[in-house]
């Protein structure tokens, strides 16, 4: 469906990967091509993927063969193209990030008449588990929209919030790049905030061990209170308020070193990086990026 598109879209993918291989920030780049149309009768290619590798001419070759066809029905199985993406062989330390071009709204939602499959995408899966898949690995999606508008919209608007990327119209492509860069530099800071926070639950382990024991009785609850006399963790019996505290005291000792982390934001057309404090969020992404790599899993 992407017949009144494809040039242009060839033209903005290329320059993308031109420009990235180029800046200096980007050392040691691997890019990976996924192409996608629909599930039969629609169209007779679901998705195609072109793996990781560091040599982009393969890449540009590959971009350059893609052309539009099919598209028996407006939806597109997007859904699809997202799944082969979490299967992708990222890399766990590296900055990742996921650019998706489309024209077409996923199977199954609402108000898309013509849908060949309104009750979803054939092959069972959610585009918003996906997103949710890549956010939980680390990625970032940064989505462009070519002509949508409405609810279409809103769903790749939802791709990128959820991963904490941004959706741009194709006419802001420029973006792109500074934006893939920048996320690049939040990664750095996410990487370092992680390594604080592994640094502030080694130093404050005894604490840390002590909320997270299990209090089987109210007499070793009240023990546990005379011992305990740091305000920041309080005695809890509660799996979730025991996350809770744990993620409130390391927040908190974060803030008292005066953490700060990159900030994207995009006004009027125009990108800016701004600095902020570190906030729950931040915590929380970090860690689940130490329990993922198993640098800590007493907690």
């Amino acid at each position: 469906s992407m017949g009144s598109w494809i040039s242009t879209v060839q033209a903005e993918v290329l320059s993308i990967i031109k420009l990235i291989k180029e800046h200096p920030m980007c050392k040691d780049v691997r890019i990976a091509l996924v192409g996608y149309r629909d599930h039969p009768p629609q169209d007779q290619m679901v998705a195609r993927v072109m793996p990781f590798t560091t040599d982009s001419s393969t890449i540009t070759a590959g971009v350059t063969a893609m052309y539009a066809s099919g598209g028996g029905d407006g939806p597109e199985c997007m859904t699809d193209g997202m799944y082969e993406a979490v299967n992708l062989d990222w890399r766990p330390s590296a900055a990742k990030a996921v650019v998706v071009i489309t024209d077409a709204p996923p199977h199954g939602l609402p108000g898309q008449g013509g849908d060949g499959f309104p009750n979803g995408c054939p092959c069972g899966r959610h585009w918003y588990t996906q997103a949710a898949s890549l956010r939980e690995m680390g990625v970032t999606c940064y989505t462009v929209g070519c002509g949508l508008y409405g609810e279409v919209v809103n769903v790749y608007k939802a791709i990128a919030h959820v991963t904490r990327g941004v959706y741009v119209p194709l006419t802001e492509t420029h973006l792109l790049v500074p934006l893939i860069i920048g996320a690049a530099e939040v990664e750095i800071d996410r990487q370092r905030v992680a390594e604080l926070v592994l640094e502030e639950i080694t130093s404050r382990k005894k604490e840390f061990d002590q909320l997270f024991a299990s209090t089987t009785s109210s007499s070793s609850a009240s023990s546990n209170n005379n011992n305990n006399n740091n305000d920041d963790v309080p005695n809890t019996t509660n799996d979730n308020e025991k996350e809770d505290a744990f993620v409130s005291a390391l927040t908190k000792g974060l803030l008292k070193e005066k953490v700060k982390v990159r900030a994207l934001r995009i006004e009027k057309g125009k990108m800016s990086v701004d600095f902020r404090e570190a906030t729950q969020d931040d915590i929380i992404l970090a860690l689940a990026d130490l329990r993922r790599s198993n640098k800590i899993t007493y907690y």
